[in-house]
């Protein structure tokens, strides 16, 4: 039921990670006053969301209908983990405000 060292490790990477993320995007709102990469949150919380339910089935690896259930959640939303790569594709410097 617990989560193992390494995993733990990693989500508390992801998460300090995500939370630098969109402290500087909010930084960067209240700089240049306009919200441009605004769409940069929601596609990390989608992002986030096939994690998630991969930890739940890790944590409930016995409860069949829990894996099978979260394994479809997950195969739903695993597209938009990746999309978040194609995000830097839309950053670059706009007027006097940096990126």
């Amino acid at each position: 039921m617990f989560l193992k060292r390494p995993y733990i490790l990693l989500l508390l990477a992801l998460v300090f990670a995500s939370t630098v993320s969109v402290t500087l995007l909010i930084v960067r709102t209240f700089y240049s006053g306009q919200l441009l990469y605004g769409f940069l949150v929601w596609n990390l919380l989608l992002a986030w969301l096939p994690f998630l339910f991969a930890t739940v089935v890790i944590m409930f690896p016995v409860k069949h209908y829990v894996t099978f259930f979260f394994g479809l959640l997950w195969l739903l939303f695993f597209p938009n983990a990746p999309y978040i790569v194609t995000d830097l594709l839309h950053l670059r410097p706009r007027g006097d405000v940096p990126l």
